[in-house]
């Protein structure tokens, strides 16, 4: 797989915690088998690992229950307890989930994991045709200026 995906998962998730404070902790990871992409903060150990492969199970669950219901397909979930929220956001190949407070805005912080859902989809679709160029923030005209790899950068479709 290339690395233009985790780096954008990994760059969407940065981003995430900059501008929702609520958010505590999130990961970023392939619906299918729910690999991990990406985690914020980063971790080395498993918790990462496990609170993904929860989430998956949480949508597994929706998912059954909106078959049996005859509902359309799930493309949210949120869990509250008292000491906090989990939200889930998922489109056909990928998932992204936030562990928040317990009083979080919660149209916001579904908003801000799917504008990270999206920056992940468009990397994967722009990786898969191979059209994929790195633009720095500045958007600046100056094609030397966009570094593959360039902290900050956004993903973008090249233009023919």
């Amino acid at each position: 797989m290339s690395e233009i995906v985790p780096s954008a998962a990994s760059s969407a998730l940065d981003e995430l915690l900059e501008v929702s404070p609520q958010v505590d902790a999130a990961v970023i990871l392939r619906r299918a088998g729910g690999g991990l992409l990406a985690s914020a903060p980063p971790t080395r150990d498993r918790m990462s690992d496990q609170f993904g492969a929860t989430c998956v199970r949480i949508l597994e669950a929706a998912e059954q229950s909106r078959v049996e219901l005859g509902r359309e397909p799930i493309a949210q979930v949120e869990v509250a307890t008292p000491e906090g929220h989990v939200f889930i956001v998922a489109d056909a190949d990928h998932v992204v989930a936030a562990v928040t407070d317990a009083d979080p805005t919660v149209g916001l912080v579904f908003y801000d994991l799917k504008t990270a859902l999206r920056a992940v989809r468009e990397a994967a679709a722009q990786s898969d045709n191979g059209l994929v160029v790195a633009v720095a923030e500045d958007d600046s005209d100056d094609p030397d200026a966009a570094i593959a790899g360039r902290a900050g950068a956004k993903w973008r479709r090249k233009k023919s």
